[in-house]
């Protein structure tokens, strides 16, 4: 028995020992895991060996890879064109852009060595926090949503949402969401946010990576407008559609600074043995002006005129009427709804081909010397033809000199040319999803910059003006536009605390199932930028409002599901009462607390008080009452944005346009921001030597 003891006592010694020399070493030899790359993208074929990482005491660069352990003390470089991001912790995360090196010191700090970062922190505040330490100044964040630039030994710090405390060599402040701080020589300032919007947009890439597959396209839409127009046909006096074929599309725009023209030509043809009438309908992009409509009749282009629609009726029936004795052939334009104009041509003889070329002139959205052009060619997720023939030739010029441009969308081939960038894409078979986004940046953009086109001026043919419209057409131009980025003061003392957010979505019948989705991805990401301090409420509108829910919430990942199920289950429906949506807005604004309504939708109130000077007037007055502003945010092909953007002028808010090619994330940081900083209200001009006949806005 004691024999049988003390072999069990032993054994229990040597079960329960310490671990010999080598187990030791290797243990203390493991890394600890502070984070994870869970995306790496790359614009360029050769992107698989952009991303590298270094193990901590090493001093030799690896690949690395999605999926990949990253250690503390371990450092992740990404090369050009490419990003990657780190997830830190389970709430925490952060991009990294080309030209960045970051050394991980812990699950929530990093050392930024150079380059651009963009710190993703839990939705709503309830992340574990992020400090970020260079050898100029260090910036602890939580809960924050922000862009961090290392460069040349100066720190730059944007905040969209939460707060950051900013410590320099001669001291620290806290920055909230709308400002940025700024570390140079050890010293710390404060000013205001300016591109929001570029601080994530290079992101898009790496979230898409991580985001659930969702179609672009929801089953079941309706056929809608194609953003270059689409063409139908009927023999005169049947109501029955008859096929039609596009054959090309050209497009030539020209871009000086933050003015655009476009030029679009279009070749079509009857495939039928029969004389029909054509009928062609195209959305103008919100805020252009349509200047330009041309048809070729028996081999030469005939300027078109652009009239009311009961006006252009009138003489289309007549004209009909008229066909057998006259044989006229014009091509009408008339205004439908919203931004979209419609033309009928008539007659269009058995295999007969139509060129259409038609222009517009537009100012460009941007900030900070970014800003981004569209080109609404998609058609919203309805089934289109393909397009045989599409060719786009963009050239970019800027005052300040070359512009860099990027189209993140779609594959284009870009060059510089002297002082103007330029893109080109050419397709068969061409049938888009999304709209043609193009992203410019003006390195150099000076705090003031004019475009002048002047009455009898010599027009060079080589000028991008003249090269789209004509000699001249551009001759008898007289006009100018003054575009001002003046830099506005530092920023005194604390702008902390929340503000309360009233989403308004329309679900009225105009709105299909692809603007839809839109409008719900929209409300996701507003909602995933806001801080801790915000407060959420959402209403669906169409005949009449509907609640959500009547108590405030605040900004989290489950408010994002429960926003989207409301969502869902409200099918568009209805007329757009537009009037009570507002005053349902101004019921929930409290007055105690800054108020910032977001009304989405088409801008096209079809039921109640749409008159824009007299709802516009009234919504000024109420809102200003309950310290509260609306922005509105055209969403969709064609979009009526006369009435919102009087809504937004009057009640001290914002209008932004939004397409179905654009970073919806980095939309709703630019929306989100800008109202979280000082804007200027009715600048004034004066005028000397000059006389003028008017001035918008």
């Amino acid at each position: 028995m004691k024999a049988l003891n003390s072999a069990l006592v032993l054994f229990l010694a040597v079960s329960c020992g310490g671990k010999d020399g080598s187990e030791e070493e290797a243990e203390q030899s493991r890394p600890i895991v502070a984070g994870e790359i869970v995306a790496a993208v790359s614009s360029d074929e050769s992107g698989k060996d952009k991303v590298r990482h270094m193990a901590a005491g090493t001093s030799v660069w690896g690949v690395a890879a999605k999926g990949d352990k990253v250690g503390v003390d371990d450092r992740v470089s990404v090369e050009a064109n490419a990003s990657a991001m780190i997830q830190l912790s389970k709430l925490d995360r952060i991009s990294l852009n080309s030209g960045t090196i970051v050394k991980v010191l812990s699950s929530t700090s990093v050392f930024l060595e150079k380059g651009d970062i963009w710190v993703d922190g839990a939705i709503g505040g309830t992340s574990v926090g992020i400090t970020v330490k260079t050898e100029g100044g260090e910036v602890a964040m939580k809960g924050a949503f922000a862009g961090l630039r290392y460069e040349e030994k100066v720190l730059r710090t944007s905040l969209v949402s939460g707060s950051a405390t900013i410590r320099g060599k001669q001291g620290e402040v806290e920055i909230h969401g709308g400002q940025e701080a700024i570390i140079e020589d050890g010293a710390v300032r404060v000013v205001h946010v300016k591109d929001p919007g570029g601080l994530v947009s290079w992101t898009e890439g790496l979230r898409a990576e991580l985001e659930e597959p969702r179609s672009n396209v929801p089953e079941g839409g309706p056929e809608v407008v194609s953003g270059l127009g689409t063409m139908a046909a009927k023999a005169p006096g049947s109501k029955s559609l008859l096929p039609f074929e596009v054959l090309s599309q050209d497009v030539t725009v020209r871009i000086q600074d933050q003015v655009a023209i476009t030029r679009i030509e279009q070749v079509f043809r009857n495939p039928t043995n029969r004389v029909v009438e054509g009928m062609y309908k195209f959305p103008v992009p919100a805020g252009a002006r349509l200047n330009r409509y041309d048809m070729e009749i028996k081999g030469k282009l005939m300027q078109g005129e652009i009239v009311e629609r009961q006006k252009g009726r009138a003489i289309m029936k007549t004209v009909i009427r008229q066909f057998i004795d006259m044989m006229r052939d014009p091509a009408l334009v008339e205004w439908e709804s919203g931004s979209t104009f419609k033309t009928r041509i008539f007659p269009i003889k058995a295999k007969e081909k139509k060129r259409i070329v038609l222009s517009y002139i537009q100012t460009l959205d941007g900030a900070g010397g970014k800003y981004h052009y569209v080109l609404p060619v998609s058609a919203a997720g309805a089934d289109t033809a393909k397009v045989p023939a599409f060719r786009l030739d963009v050239r970019v010029s800027a005052t300040g000199g070359t512009p860099r441009v990027s189209t993140p969308l779609y594959p284009t081939t870009s060059k510089v040319e002297g002082t103007q960038a330029r893109v080109a894409f050419e397709a068969t078979d061409f049938r888009p999803m999304v709209d043609f986004v193009i992203a410019i940046d003006q390195p150099e953009r000076p705090e003031a910059t004019m475009a002048t086109y002047g009455k009898g001026a010599d027009v060079d043919e080589e000028d991008p003006v003249a090269g789209i419209l004509g000699k001249e057409k551009a001759a008898d131009w007289s006009y100018f536009m003054i575009n001002l980025a003046p830099e506005l003061p530092e920023v005194k003392g604390s702008a902390g605390g929340g503000s309360d957010w009233i989403l308004l979505v329309d679900t009225s019948q105009s709105r299909n199932a692809f603007d839809m989705e839109i409008q719900k991805r929209l409300c996701s990401a507003v909602i995933g930028t806001l801080g801790s301090a915000d407060r959420v409420k959402v209403a669906a509108y169409d005949m009449s409002p509907r609640l959500m829910d009547e108590a405030w919430a605040e900004p989290s990942q489950a408010l994002v599901e429960r926003v989207r199920g409301f969502l869902d289950s409200a099918p568009p429906a209805g007329a757009t009462n537009m009037a009570d949506a507002l005053m349902e807005a101004a019921r929930l604004a409290e007055g105690t607390r800054a108020t910032r309504v977001i009304l989405m939708g088409d801008g096209a109130a079809t039921l109640g008080e749409n008159r824009p000077g007299v709802l516009s007037k009234w919504a000024g007055g109420v809102f200003d009452e309950r310290n509260a502003s609306v922005t509105t945010i055209g969403v969709g092909s064609s979009v009526d944005s006369l009435l919102f953007e009087e809504i937004s002028r009057e009640t001290g808010g914002k209008y932004h346009s939004l397409s179905s090619g654009e970073d919806l994330l980095a939309s709703a940081v630019r929306i989100v921001t800008s109202l979280r900083v000082p804007m200027l209200e009715n600048p004034g001009i004066e005028l000397e030597g000059l006389a003028v006949k008017d001035v918008h806005p």
